[in-house]
């Protein structure tokens, strides 16, 4: 994705969107977001991120938000950045079994971002050019 904040003075007027990047799926940290609501260029609103930019508003389903997820039944956690809830689940619902996946051991994992996907229709508006999925 490739935006650029657009002055008049020392006063932001708006954000100007170039391209959405190569695929529809991204990634937005806890600190972008908090800063671009802060700023007004974006709403977190119903399950979405939108993006008030240039020349139109983008939609970003949020599939995962920040937060402790169980590898084993992708369930979103309770809990503190500690992960103590977290592991209490996995022992409680998944005692025994391996962690689906080797990045977790433990059988949870903590994300730190808002994993979303855009409307397929205005990414293939605003993809790249010349690139391909």
């Amino acid at each position: 994705m490739l935006l650029k904040r657009i002055y008049e003075g020392a006063k932001l007027q708006h954000i100007a969107l170039r391209h959405t990047g190569v695929k529809a799926e991204q990634n937005f940290s806890r600190r972008l977001v908090e800063g671009a609501v802060a700023d007004g260029w974006m709403t977190l609103s119903q399950g979405k991120i939108i993006l008030h930019v240039q020349p139109e508003d983008l939609v970003y389903m949020i599939v995962r938000g920040p937060g402790h997820y169980c590898c084993h039944c992708k369930e979103k956690l309770d809990g503190s950045g500690f992960g103590a809830q977290a592991r209490a689940h996995v022992k409680e619902k998944h005692a025994g079994a391996s962690s689906p996946d080797p990045q977790w051991p433990a059988g949870y994992c903590v994300v730190n971002a808002y994993e979303c996907v855009l409307d397929t229709a205005q990414h293939a508006k605003y993809k790249a050019p010349g690139k391909k999925e």
